[in-house]
């Protein structure tokens, strides 16, 4: 009971303190107080879709932005942002479109803190770390930033941590269920569907039916032309659209800089994400194996998939945290590397800037990741060392500011982009590949661009370094199970329930 007492008030701190930075954004950033950032084009995609029209076309999606967020500097009334979002994803968030936009928007921001919440009590219950811990690494990088940019992997983290416990407890339908709902981010949670497709035989029906359920729900609200011109059009579209956007952390935005044309550095980003998809999908086997753990079938997989690509933003790369996690947990010897990569990713290194409160919140939560983590070091004390970390995190993000804004490369040009007249009826994402060859935010890539993303990929290199690590050295907990019957390895039994 007085553990339970203390996760309630943990989460309800949680929730106060998100509230109030949230509060405090709203009369920081105007921009952020009229439309909640890429919320407001899911809420008019999903809006569109409802009243029988296309949601990936130009118009009426951008008469719906315009009514939610007046012209400005970075919203000029041409411009229209599009929702590369799954069919299926945008027929999820239609009852919020029965809303007005800012009671959606304030609906979504409670069901990314809650989705946060629960996220961390199934990490914590799956690691047995403590539930402030396993909140720490999530607060930040995915509560926070999904709030701030109004978007939806705090969902697909969700889903995934439920995933794996049900996985590990043995609830193959709930399993099956929480993977298919990972798809709401396609690119992470794919890897992670079709390893327990592959691996978890018990969870196959369900994740079949989860994930056709998820498919009918997307024909069905937005009809099967639409769901083809999405597959088809939009996404190809969309990819060479932000090939350039120096928000990207994928390869191909790797490429680009390195001066290859649009197409070239998509086709890069797709081979690397078809790459570390099979990558993903057969090292979780191998680490089920090693550590006795089916966990790591749903939380692997993403992992991969988040280094490299096509389409990676700092939000997704947050899908590698519970991956972390759980290495931590099974693993002593690779425990003090894995808590660094939780810590590196935990954090942001773009948005910390904002405001005093958002900078509090930062170190707050690292201070309790390196607390943590630091349990079992007795050459130091555990508050120096807390120190040092603090000390360290503000004096790199004090170098990144620092560094000169020096252009790399500029965007390519728009008229090679889309060179006839762009239309009312058009893709909308024809017509922001030109706003991110135009508009001055986007426009070029800088050498601080790169800078600033090294933290992220460093710690995700280091956490599939380990991953693979384990997967080549380790032998697996039985040798020759030529007998699944006689086995006590917790894959074998997913498989006999």
């Amino acid at each position: 009971m007085r553990a339970r007492i203390v996760w309630i008030a943990a989460a309800a701190l949680v929730l106060i303190c998100l509230a109030a930075l949230f509060w405090q954004q709203h009369h920081r950033l105007p921009r952020f107080t009229v439309n909640g950032h890429d919320f407001g084009a899911f809420y008019c995609a999903a809006k569109v879709a409802a009243q029988g029209h296309d949601p990936y076309r130009i118009e009426p999606l951008r008469a719906c932005e315009h009514t939610i967020q007046a012209p400005s500097e970075y919203f000029k009334p041409d411009v229209v942002e599009p929702a590369p979002l799954l069919p299926g994803a945008l027929a999820l968030l239609a009852p919020l479109s029965a809303f007005d936009y800012r009671t959606a928007l304030n609906i979504w921001l409670v069901i990314v803190a809650i989705a946060t919440l629960i996220a961390a009590l199934a990490l914590a219950r799956l690691t047995s770390f403590p539930f402030w811990v396993t909140l720490s690494a999530l607060v930040v990088s995915v509560g926070f930033l999904d709030m701030f940019w109004g978007q939806l992997p705090a969902a697909c983290i969700l889903a995934l941590s439920v995933a794996a416990l049900c996985v590990r407890s043995g609830r193959f339908t709930a399993a099956g269920a929480c993977a298919a709902l990972s798809l709401v981010q396609p690119h992470v949670g794919l890897p992670a569907c079709f390893a327990m497709l592959l691996w978890v035989p018990r969870a196959r029906v369900a994740l079949a039916v989860s994930v056709a359920a998820f498919g009918t729900a997307g024909i069905l609200f937005t009809g099967i032309p639409t769901n083809i011109e999405y597959f088809m059009r939009m996404l190809p579209l969309h990819s060479l659209a932000e090939a350039g956007a120096q928000d990207q952390f994928s390869l191909t935005w790797l490429a680009f800089m390195a001066g290859l044309s649009d197409k070239v550095s998509v086709q890069l980003g797709q081979l690397s994400y078809l790459v570390m998809f099979v990558a993903g999908v057969l090292v979780a086997r191998r680490l089920a194996d090693v550590y006795q753990e089916p966990a790591f079938f749903a939380l692997a997989p993403p992992a991969f998939a988040v280094l490299g690509g096509v389409f990676i933003h700092d939000i997704q790369i947050s899908a590698a945290i519970p991956g972390a996690l759980l290495l931590a947990a099974k693993d002593a010897r690779a425990a003090a590397w894995a808590w660094l990569a939780v810590a590196l990713l935990s954090v942001s290194w773009l948005i910390h800037s904002i405001s005093t409160g958002v900078m509090a919140l930062q170190l707050l939560a690292l201070g309790a990741i390196v607390w943590y983590a630091a349990r079992a070091l007795r050459t130091f004390p555990r508050f120096a060392i807390v120190l040092a970390a603090l000390v360290g995190y503000v004096a790199m993000l004090r170098a990144l500011d620092m560094l000169p804004d020096q252009t790399i490369r500029h965007a390519s040009s728009p008229a090679a982009f889309a060179q006839e007249h762009i239309r009312d009826a058009d893709l909308a994402s024809y017509q922001w590949g030109i706003t991110m060859r135009t508009w001055r935010t986007f426009d070029h890539s800088m050498a601080s661009s790169i800078a600033y993303k090294l933290p992220r990929w460093f710690a995700l290199a280091l956490l599939l370094a380990l991953f693979v690590r384990a997967a080549a050295e380790a032998k697996p907990a039985e040798e020759g199970r030529s007998d699944p019957r006689a086995s006590a390895y917790p894959a074998q039994a997913v498989a006999r329930r």
